[in-house]
C-alpha cells in the first residue's frame, strides 16, 4: 500500500498513476495479498 501512495506522491509526473485504472489495479493486487495473509 505504501508503494502505491509513494507512487501516487511522486515528484515527477511521469512516475505517477497516469490513469484512474492504474491506481484501481495497484489497489486491487494490494486487497487481494492482505485477503492471502
Amino acid at each position: 500500500m505504501a508503494a502505491a501512495v509513494d507512487r501516487m506522491l511522486a515528484r515527477n509526473p511521469g512516475d505517477r498513476f497516469q490513469t484512474p485504472a492504474e491506481v484501481a489495479a495497484a489497489l486491487t493486487t494490494h486487497r487481494r495479498c492482505v485477503e492471502v495473509m
